[in-house]
């Protein structure tokens, strides 16, 4: 039962996307500092914006003494991408996590997780 709850969660996203026959913009991501080209303001009407990122756990140096540890990582970059919306734009973001995950853990991780949300 509760896999055929999660299947029907991860299907009705992308359900709703393709109900919205909006315009779809991909994104490319930069790491922090830097953001991704975009405008302040926009007279551009709805559309739905797409992001791709890569979760990877991985060693990451966090200081000039070069102090390390284990951190999860998004696109390789800790913290992860800023991802910049406009109002009444929808985004979608798709997250892939290579298999087999560098993961010190014992966990079991999606292969593939797609979000879809509205900004308000």
């Amino acid at each position: 039962m509760g896999a055929a709850i999660a299947a029907l969660m991860m299907a009705a996203p992308a359900a709703f996307a393709d109900d919205l026959k909006l315009p779809r913009e991909r994104v490319k991501l930069v790491a922090p500092p830097f953001v991704h080209p975009h405008e302040q303001a926009t007279k551009a009407g709805p559309k739905i914006v797409q992001f791709r990122l890569t979760v990877q756990e991985k060693e990451v140096v966090i200081d000039d003494a070069g102090t390390k540890m284990w951190a999860m990582t998004y696109n390789g970059s800790m913290p992860g991408p800023m991802m910049v919306l406009q109002k009444a734009t929808t985004w979608s973001s798709r997250w892939s996590i290579p298999r087999p995950t560098p993961c010190r853990t014992t966990s079991t991780c999606t292969r593939r997780l797609e979000l879809l949300a509205a900004a308000r």
